[in-house]
């Protein structure tokens, strides 16, 4: 493996960076679509979900659907002066919404408590590329990695929402990167086989 994380995030974020809005709204729709039928996102009673910004796969349709069956969602919410650490928080609507650090939607602080006792059975990972066995290339702040390293997370199924074009023969993998189960596009969804 020769081509490095640097390059490949430079590569995915100039190509997302470049997607038409009306396509990006038609591709996060029928990939939300395809989540949404998923027997696990339909049993799921507590959901980890992201907001997506700068052309990621949409999740709104996946949130207002959480909300209206009253599962409970939770959102991270990154800490600006401790890089790499986010926490997680409990919407109870929409409204509690307001951008946070880098720009992302995030449960206000002032009304969601942070929440210690989570135990999510369906996480909705947000990347910049995968690959057929799962492995996830993020931002390269390790705000993931360290969340997917938590035992609560330990027995969770791990979806990505993803573009076709984000899903790679091979990405490089350090020790700590953890795989995803199950990646979504606009055309398919694969099982990943470990």
């Amino acid at each position: 493996m020769t081509t490095s994380k640097a390059y490949l995030r430079r590569d995915m974020l100039a190509r997302r960076s470049a997607l038409a809005l009306d396509w990006v709204d038609r591709a996060s729709a029928a990939i939300q679509t395809a989540i949404t039928a998923m027997p696990a996102f339909g049993r799921a009673r507590e959901v980890l979900l992201y907001m997506a910004v700068r052309n990621e796969v949409g999740t709104g349709q996946l949130l207002d659907d959480l909300l209206r069956r009253k599962i409970r969602v939770l959102l991270p919410r990154c800490e600006s002066d401790k890089p790499g650490v986010m926490h997680l928080a409990c919407l109870g609507c929409r409204e509690e919404l307001l951008p946070g650090a880098y720009g992302i939607p995030e449960p206000d602080p002032g009304v969601c408590a942070t929440v210690d006792d989570f135990a999510p059975d369906l996480a909705i990972i947000p990347g910049l590329a995968f690959d057929r066995r799962g492995r996830r290339l993020g931002y390269g702040g390790g705000y993931y990695d360290r969340l997917l390293a938590s035992p609560a997370l330990a027995q969770c199924l791990l979806v990505a929402p993803a573009y076709s074009f984000q899903v790679v023969d091979e990405l490089p993998v350090d020790p700590w990167d953890r795989a995803v189960h199950c990646l979504v596009t606009e055309n398919d969804v694969i099982e990943v086989v470990s």
